[in-house]
């Protein structure tokens, strides 16, 4: 049977045009909308030594406000081209890179990139050299510090444990005073953690561990006690915060403007 060439030939030119306005559907869907871009930039840090390195990403986000994004750390190969080494959702702990030996012989550019998933945006940060020839240079020795502050009820009340120098990842512990076991809790950004929850009155320790097995310790306290009126020591029930007072008739009396946290208090006695 003879086909139409007419007939085939229109039918051709419809079937391109359909799929051309399928591909430009497509390609307005998954175009990056640099507007809309909530990645505003990305430094990668690097820190070398005992026996490896770490990489750290610090990304900053328009307002502040953190979004979704991913991050692939990339190394240079022999043929100057960009490799991806791992990719991973962005938080600010996932942001540390660990590099080994067994992914690195010879000194060795690395960077990271960052997919912008608001927007579709790639931001690449800047370059920085891995030498395994000075990953047993000596690092910043490691310090740490702390404070504690009242939270809006006793469950808010917070330790802050927060370090610098030697290696990350860093671990985080700490402890009351009187006890044995160090409970290990998960930092909200490389450097520090919140332990929400602690008591009044409590001695607590806390201890930060680096990469490389050093170890700094710190101690801290929140203190309530109103000693001018013979308290006994004081803490958290019920999510309020008691103080108890004796050889004080019965009054009304205000503790004000300590460590932030106002109250009246009007006893029974």
């Amino acid at each position: 049977m003879k086909r139409n060439r007419f007939t085939n030939t229109i039918s051709f030119r419809q079937r391109l045009k359909s799929l051309m306005v399928i591909m430009t559907v497509l390609l307005v869907s998954f175009s990056p909308d640099p507007a809309n871009a909530q990645v505003s930039g990305v430094q990668l840090a690097l820190y070398q030594g005992c026996g490896s390195a770490t990489a750290v990403a610090q990304l900053t986000f328009v307002n502040g406000v953190e979004t979704a994004a991913s991050m692939t750390l990339e190394r240079q190969n022999s043929a100057n081209i960009w490799a991806p080494v791992v990719t991973r959702p962005y938080n600010a702990t996932a942001a540390q890179f660990e590099i080994t030996a067994s992914e690195v012989t010879a000194a060795t550019f690395f960077r990271v990139t960052v997919l912008d998933q608001v927007s579709g945006q790639t931001t690449i940060s800047n370059n920085v050299i891995v030498d395994p020839a000075q990953w047993n240079n000596s690092l910043p020795s490691l310090q740490a510090s702390s404070s504690v502050s009242f939270g809006t009820n006793c469950t808010n009340n917070v330790f802050n444990i927060f370090c610098t120098g030697g290696r990350g990842p860093y671990t985080f512990q700490y402890k009351s005073a009187t006890s044995s076991n160090w409970i290990t809790v998960a930092p909200q950004t490389p450097y520090d953690c919140y332990i929400y929850g602690i008591k009044t009155d409590t001695l607590y320790n806390g201890r930060v561990t680096d990469r490389c097995g050093n170890t700094f310790n710190v101690q801290n306290m929140l203190v309530v006690r109103t000693l001018q009126f013979g308290t006994t020591p004081t803490n958290c029930s019920n999510g309020v915060i008691n103080i108890t007072a004796t050889g004080v008739g019965p009054s009304t009396y205000s503790l004000i403007k300590y460590e932030g946290f106002n109250t009246n208090i009007t006893p029974t006695v």
